[in-house]
């Protein structure tokens, strides 16, 4: 147990050391960020199986407030606020935001992002740390104790394609390994160069008018949402992440696109589609299984709080909400929960 302790605390004290280092390190001059690739599935979709991408765009059709990201939100006797989708990369396609966007975002007086420490990288690797338990094991097991061994090479080989070091990492839980794939290296590697996702932008030029920034979230109900999937789950997760990550590229251009025309509505659909044409047939049932229980654990519920958080900013006005843009379409979406409550 006292080798058990000396460990966590060793690790504790690496990784507060590598965070510190990623949030304070300078940026090269020389650096030259790649641009990310990847086919639009949807495109190809809709000439191979015009079938199945009708069904996509049905879904997102039929979807309540599926369509649009930026939202007026108005309510008599104060200034109009605006809730803005976002989506957390760095392709200048989404990091150029609309002359309407910047037009909201300039005349607000508070800027609500999902973590306020999105703008300060200190903090973020400081509330990391402060949160440990909830991103690693701190008994004495290893994610090595959950799986097979074929699957921890195929583990060490994604994470080494990612430019991650997988030795240190051993003891994080099975969501962290599976969020660390959810982003393309290409991402990974223009964020160290320095390049913003939409998000920090949105923060910064929100920092740079004045405006007061918040969060509607702290980092361990963020951290907590994830570990609140059994470890069961969380390992499922992990495999799918590993099966599909040949894929991650394709994936991610097609949900940038659905983004860039405005369909957050059509993510999900897209997601169910590519599950089950591409996760393993043996566990296709309980993959589509997991993937509706992290919408509910880390969408619906999520939505709840970020409401309740935002009702107070509303009811002073000139609030700029920024959050991810699965959190605005369906019937638990954030623009029917904010209607619910006398907003037009």
């Amino acid at each position: 147990m006292k080798m058990n302790r000396f460990f966590v605390i060793v690790f504790a004290l690496a990784l507060t050391a590598f965070l510190f280092w990623q949030a304070n390190s300078p940026v090269r001059a020389e650096a030259s960020p790649p641009t990310c690739g990847g086919r639009d599935l949807l495109a190809e979709l809709k000439d191979g199986d015009p079938a199945a991408y009708k069904k996509i765009m049905d879904d997102s059709r039929r979807t309540p407030n599926g369509e649009g990201l930026l939202w007026k939100i108005e309510k008599p006797g104060v200034p109009a606020s605006y809730l803005f989708g976002t989506i957390h990369v760095t392709d200048s396609r989404v990091t150029t935001l609309p002359a309407a966007v910047s037009k909201a975002l300039s005349g607000s007086r508070t800027i609500a992002l999902e973590l306020e420490e999105v703008v300060n990288k200190s903090k973020m690797a400081a509330e990391t740390i402060k949160n440990i338990k909830l991103i690693a094991f701190l008994d004495g097991r290893s994610i090595e104790t959950m799986l097979a061994p074929g699957e921890i090479v195929k583990l060490k080989a994604a994470m080494k394609s990612l430019g991650m070091p997988y030795a240190p990492m051993r003891i994080m839980k099975p969501w962290f390994f599976a969020l660390t794939m959810a982003l393309p290296s290409c991402e990974m590697q223009r964020a160290k160069a320095g390049l913003k996702p939409v998000d920090e932008v949105i923060g910064r030029a929100g920092q740079k008018a004045g405006a007061k920034i918040i969060g509607l979230e702290t980092v361990a109900e963020q951290f907590g949402a994830f570990d609140s999937l059994t470890l069961k789950e969380q390992k499922l997760f992990l495999l799918s992440s590993l099966a599909m990550l040949d894929k991650l590229d394709d994936q991610m251009e097609t949900m940038k696109n659905l983004y860039l025309n405005r369909r957050p509505g059509a993510i999900w659909a897209f997601t169910r589609y590519f599950t089950k044409k591409y996760a393993s047939a043996d566990d296709l049932k309980a993959e589509l299984a997991v993937i509706e229980r992290f919408r509910d654990l880390l969408v619906v519920k999520r939505n709840l709080v970020m409401r309740k958080r935002a009702l107070p900013l509303l009811d002073k006005g000139a609030a700029f909400i920024a959050v991810g843009a699965l959190h605005l379409p369906g019937e638990t979406g954030l623009v029917a929960l904010l209607r619910n409550k006398g907003y037009k």
